[in-house]
């Protein structure tokens, strides 16, 4: 039971003190980013940590604030028809999104 304890404490405050690279859940597979305008791509992780975006031949890296928030701007695009991948990565962590096009985006309500 001795060696159980600090065992389990050790693996709970690993746990507590590693935040997981995050996005908006509008970050997705097959997804459709805005042609012609810079594109915004942010999320959160822990703070004091590099985060890097590639996409369309791009590789864009930024900071975390204090709050762990991150964003990276991605050039303006020209529309395509060839989906791409959107990799986003932090330390040891990657998310990677795929078949992402780039073309008009409309929203209705």
């Amino acid at each position: 039971m001795r060696r159980i304890i600090p065992l389990l404490l050790v693996t709970l405050t690993s746990q507590v003190t590693s935040a997981a690279l995050k996005v908006p859940n509008i970050f997705s597979d097959h997804m459709v980013l805005q042609c012609d305008k810079p594109v915004r791509v942010w999320g959160w992780v822990d703070t004091d940590e590099k985060v890097t975006v590639q996409f369309g031949g791009q590789t864009k890296t930024a900071s975390t604030g204090t709050d762990g928030k991150w964003l990276v701007t991605l050039n303006a695009m020209p529309p395509n028809a060839t989906g791409q991948e959107l990799k986003i990565s932090s330390g040891q962590e990657t998310k990677s999104y795929q078949d992402v096009l780039i073309g008009e985006v409309w929203i209705c309500g």
